[in-house]
């Protein structure tokens, strides 16, 4: 949570009607999605979803689906990420732009259900596709063997299959879709890989371009990405990447004279004169020790060294254009303001973990998670406390004001310092009543599921036996509990 939003709710704390006043006006933000059919029938849902081939929608406690291929439009009344409609794409909790994932991946596993045994590669399946001398079969499935390979943590294999897809890159036609699928598994220097030899085979292609310059831009190769985002815009303006590009400008201007130091874990990249060598040395300490301790919590060592940008703070709100309650920001990268510190504070230990924290979760779920999980779960490995704020948070749940969970899968970068941090709270409430309950293995349980494509509801489901309205009911139940009138 960034730490500014403690201070402002310690205040309200000092004034409860204030406070529950803005807890009412922001759960009056909470409507419906509307959901518009192709019939011209309109279909009013307390929250939606939607995948390649089904719309599935909430009333109440009930579930239904409807096939996509019926679905106009769906408008999505709250804060929230709106729910994609046919043919668009949503984005991930740590992209710069919309992606969509590789639905042809997906659809060659189920066809070939037998390609992994036991863990590992089934080679005589493989002699047999190779056998077919068919490029696309044959690259799609040295792509699926590389991704199992990269979640296996053989990163060798995992090249070595990359590089056999490649060699039979003329059956991939557009790889739009396939740049996407390696960025959302954090695997940036394999996406340039295919953006590079997507450009080559595609020279006037203003997407060629656009998902090279993304996958520079993730891998901090700004100046690339500029070069890249630049040509895809003359080639074909875009709403999308004209924001992007202003960005990677801005940050090639930021970090024009940065120093780089790294650890066993971390790279970290700073302005030499603004950050002393104490502080530096200390924040590498700090997380090398959040590092173990998240990876025995989390069940996860990310492969790929983390990025650390430690920034003034004009520089950092130049950089990121976030809101001005902001404490950090993790989008890949942990995107930190040191403005004034000479030495680590405990404040400063919290923020590290805390960001630290999004890049595991965004790790194993493959950036699917909602983001009341994303935030929640960093705050209780913050660890935060609710401490004054429970009390008032309490009289929100007992007074029916509490925000549906559904209204807070979408970012909270849009919201003033009161809604985030109400937004906080209960997202804190929510994944701290799970870890209580289940402990954190269900939540890490709950992050798989998500990193495979389930929907949050039916993860929860599937593994605490909840669905958002039996959680909701039980936080509250919890919190009037713990903090009686």
């Amino acid at each position: 949570m960034p730490r500014n939003l403690i201070k402002c709710a310690r205040m309200l704390c000092n004034r409860p009607g204030l406070y529950l006043a803005l807890l009412i006006l922001f759960s009056s933000f909470s409507v419906a999605d509307v959901i518009h059919l192709k019939n011209g029938r309109v279909i009013v849902a307390d929250s939606s979803s939607a995948n390649k081939d089904k719309v599935q929608y909430t009333v109440g406690e009930n579930i239904y689906a409807i096939p996509r291929s019926s679905v106009d439009r769906i408008d999505a009344g709250s804060p929230a990420a709106a729910i994609p409609a046919q043919g668009s794409t949503q984005a991930s909790s740590n992209s710069p732009v919309s992606m969509q994932p590789s639905d042809r991946l997906n659809e060659l596993e189920r066809k070939q259900p037998n390609l992994f045994e036991n863990g590992a590669v089934n080679q005589a399946m493989v002699q047999n596709i190779e056998s077919t001398h068919d490029d696309q079969l044959i690259a799609q499935t040295y792509l699926l063997i590389a991704l199992h390979e990269h979640e296996q943590g053989n990163s060798a294999s995992a090249h070595l299959a990359f590089s056999n897809a490649l060699a039979h890159a003329d059956g991939l036609g557009r790889m739009d879709d396939i740049v996407q699928t390696l960025l959302v598994y954090h695997l940036e220097d394999e996406a340039i890989r295919f953006g590079e030899a997507y450009v080559r085979r595609s020279p006037d292609s203003a997407s060629a371009y656009k998902w090279l310059g993304v996958a520079y831009f993730m891998s901090d190769r700004k100046a690339d990405a500029v070069k890249a985002l630049s040509r895809s815009v003359e080639l074909h303006p875009d709403d999308e990447i004209t924001p992007l590009l202003d960005r990677a400008r801005r940050e090639t201007n930021a970090q024009a004279g940065f120093r780089e130091e790294g650890s066993s874990h971390f790279n970290m990249m700073f302005e030499g004169s603004a950050t002393p060598d104490q502080l530096k040395k200390s924040i590498l300490d700090a997380l090398e020790q959040d590092y173990q301790d998240l990876s025995n919590d989390l069940q996860i060592a990310p492969h790929e060294r983390i990025e650390v940008v430690l920034y003034t703070r004009k520089a950092f709100f130049d950089v990121t254009q976030a809101q001005d309650w902001t404490g950090a920001v993790y989008d890949g990268k942990l995107r930190i303001p040191v403005s004034g510190l000479s030495e680590m504070t405990p404040e400063l230990g919290h923020v590290l973990r805390h960001e630290l924290t999004h890049s595991f979760v965004s790790q194993i779920s493959h950036g699917r998670c909602p983001f009341w999980l994303n935030e929640g779960a960093a705050m209780v490995e913050e660890p935060f406390s609710l401490g004054r704020q429970g009390t008032i948070l309490a009289q929100y749940f007992r007074a029916g004001h509490d925000v549906p969970l559904n209204r807070l899968e979408g970012t909270f970068m849009g919201y003033s310092a009161p809604e985030a941090t109400l937004a906080y709270e209960e997202s804190f409430a929510a994944a701290n009543y799970i870890r209580a309950q289940y402990g954190m293995n269900d939540i890490v349980r709950i992050l798989k599921r998500l990193g495979q494509g389930e929907p949050i509801e039916a993860a929860m489901r599937q593994t605490i036996h909840m669905g958002y309205s039996d959680l909701q009911s039980a936080v509250g139940t919890q919190l009037t509990q713990q903090y009686p009138e």
